[in-house]
């Protein structure tokens, strides 16, 4: 059974886009958490859209903005740098 709900790197880009495509974004977060779903925002590129998607209580996300794909070496420098 999966716990998780992904938004599609379309949904992420919203930051760019109309407020009805945010109420979108924002009601499809709060469904998945009705649900009891954690959300996973996918292709989040820039810290703009990451503010978003944490006013809008995603719960997790990936992407370039956040980091390019690392081997698991660098996976824990990165760890330590950032947390």
């Amino acid at each position: 059974q999966t716990n998780t709900s992904r938004l599609s790197s379309a949904a992420s880009d919203v930051y760019k886009r109309q407020d009805q495509d945010r109420a979108i974004v924002a009601s499809t977060i709060a469904l998945a958490h009705s649900l009891d779903l954690k959300v996973i925002a996918e292709g989040v590129e820039d810290d703009r859209i990451m503010k978003l998607l944490n006013e809008l209580n995603c719960d997790y996300a990936q992407g370039y903005g956040i980091s390019r794909p690392l081997t698991s070496d660098n996976l824990l420098q990165w760890i330590e740098q950032y947390h």
